[in-house]
C-alpha cells in the first residue's frame, strides 16, 4: 500500500509525509508488516523530492 498524508504543523507550516506499507497475509490475516515513511521536504512537495532523488541529491 502506498500513501500520502498532508497537514499543518502547530506553527501553521505545511508538512507532507509519504510512505509504503508492505504486509504479509496468511489465511486472510495479517502476519507481519513493514512501514516505510519519509517527510517530504517543504520546498516543492513530492514532485521536487522525486526530482532530487533521481538526480542523486538528498
Amino acid at each position: 500500500m502506498e500513501w500520502r498524508m498532508e497537514g499543518r504543523r502547530r506553527d501553521g507550516s505545511r508538512m507532507e509525509f509519504v510512505g509504503v506499507n508492505i504486509f504479509e497475509v496468511e489465511n486472510g490475516q495479517f502476519r507481519s508488516g513493514r512501514i516505510y515513511t519519509e517527510l517530504v521536504r517543504d520546498a516543492g512537495g513530492i514532485d521536487a523530492q522525486i526530482d532530487r532523488m533521481a538526480a542523486g541529491s538528498t
